[in-house]
């Protein structure tokens, strides 16, 4: 009896490898929380999240996203994002691994829908939806056309809004 306990507890981890992840690309990722056609049920939160450095996410990061380095996702330090519905993990471009691997992390914990952007931050700038400069707590983002940064004025849904509001 213990031995089929023992195997059955070895069957909950969760490994996720590269075919788990979910691509968008900018104009997806746009769309996502957005319910489709007739639809009764709530829009749900979306955030975007940037597993970069704390150095390369003030060199330039999508309107609204929320700075999670990998390293502390691997120690637990999620708490910011539990508000959220939906995740978009990006990172400079294509080429980056780390993005895929915060999106399997994040995957792991089975608690939020988790989308990878292709093309990373490179793609979202090329495409026109703009990049923010600067860290979240120092006020001092700005972006790229010079004027102060406004996470607000993302098209719906609203990016870095948490669930209800």
């Amino acid at each position: 009896m213990l031995a089929l306990l023992v195997i059955a507890g070895a069957g909950c981890d969760t490994v996720t490898s590269d075919r788990d992840i979910r691509w968008v690309s900018p104009t997806e990722a746009q769309e996502l929380g957005t319910p489709k056609g007739f639809s009764l049920s709530r829009a749900k939160s979306v955030v975007f999240v940037d597993p970069r450095s704390r150095t390369d996410f003030a060199a330039g990061h999508i309107p609204g996203a929320k700075m999670v380095p990998f390293a502390e996702v691997r120690e637990g330090g999620v708490e910011q994002l539990r508000e959220f519905d939906i995740l978009v993990v990006y990172d400079s471009d294509h080429e980056d691994v780390i993005a895929r691997s915060m999106s399997k992390r994040l995957m792991e914990f089975e608690t939020w829908d988790v989308y990878t952007l292709r093309g990373g931050l490179r793609a979202w700038d090329k495409g026109g939806f703009g990049v923010e400069y600067g860290l979240p707590q120092g006020g001092e983002a700005t972006a790229s056309n010079g004027a102060e940064a406004v996470t607000e004025a993302i098209p719906k849904p609203v990016y870095g809004r948490p669930k209800g509001k």
